[in-house]
């Protein structure tokens, strides 16, 4: 009995360090790649039993919806605002599109990475700078998660730190979050997005 025990605790830990390493490998580029595990140097990992081209494994392509904002506990209040966005995605490569002003504009081109594991995805960035409130950090995140093989349920989230205002600042700390429907396209349409959009 214990034999057994050690034989699936073992397992996963090798699977907890597989999907350690792919994570790693996305979001800290090719040096730390290296030294990650070998699933790290693959698109995403293929649970056991079931098959690599399973479509609900499947991010490559364009996938664009809308995103409705919601209210919670330490987020800002941003109900009723939508925004339209397009996610671009090729193998652990990424790419975030904003629709605004009749036209669809990148968002940090460059500089989202991206982890696949099985039916889910994590497309993000993290990127700091200077403006009047001194020195921020901010984050933008994409949780992926496949509903159909056409269509995948979107959480996203954006916290920022204005790390030299004083804590007490609501500006100091903030953050906003949203969900949405996106659907699959081949292709990234020049189009407005629609306005029935889920």
């Amino acid at each position: 009995m214990r034999k057994h025990q050690a034989l699936r605790i073992a397992a996963r830990v090798l699977r907890h360090a597989a999907m350690l390493g792919c994570v790693l490998a996305a979001l800290a580029g090719p040096a730390l790649a290296a030294q990650a595990p070998q699933a790290a140097a693959q698109p995403g990992w293929v649970p056991e039993g079931r098959e690599a081209k399973d479509p609900m494994f499947d991010f490559d392509g364009v996938w664009q919806g809308r995103l409705r904002a919601y209210n919670g506990a330490r987020l800002k209040d941003a109900r009723g605002i939508v925004m339209d966005c397009r996610l671009v995605i090729d193998g652990v490569k990424a790419e975030v599109f904003r629709y605004g002003r009749g036209a669809w504009k990148p968002v940090k081109p460059g500089l989202f990475a991206m982890a696949r594991w099985a039916s889910q995805a994590v497309v993000t960035a993290i990127t700091s700078g200077h403006d009047s409130d001194g020195l921020w950090v901010e984050s933008i995140t994409f949780v992926l998660v496949h509903e159909t093989p056409g269509s995948v349920l979107v959480y996203a989230t954006r916290a920022v730190n204005n790390l030299d205002l004083p804590s007490s600042s609501d500006d100091a700390n903030f953050a906003f979050a949203s969900s949405g429907r996106f659907t699959f396209s081949s292709t990234a349409s020049p189009d407005a997005p629609d306005e029935d959009s889920p």
